[in-house]
């Protein structure tokens, strides 16, 4: 998540879902996984389902916890 452990970005106003989508897919590429179990906590849990939906090739499994989800249609 931005702005907490080593991330060197910092939450701001512009930051939006897709961004932080983007976010997860980066760093999953950075570690070399190509298929993977999602798991989310609250905001995360909408993070991972929208990822999830984006690039379900890469996604074996969803599991979210205290999530909503705000967007248009589901998969």
């Amino acid at each position: 998540m931005r702005g907490w452990g080593k991330s060197k970005s910092a939450w701001n106003n512009e930051c939006t879902l897709s961004d932080l989508v983007a976010d997860l897919w980066e760093v999953v590429d950075a570690i070399d996984v190509d298929r993977l179990h999602l798991f989310g906590e609250s905001l995360g849990g909408t993070i991972v389902l929208a990822a999830a939906s984006e690039n379900s090739k890469r996604t074996v499994s969803v599991n979210m916890s205290n999530a909503t989800f705000r967007g248009k249609g589901g998969r």
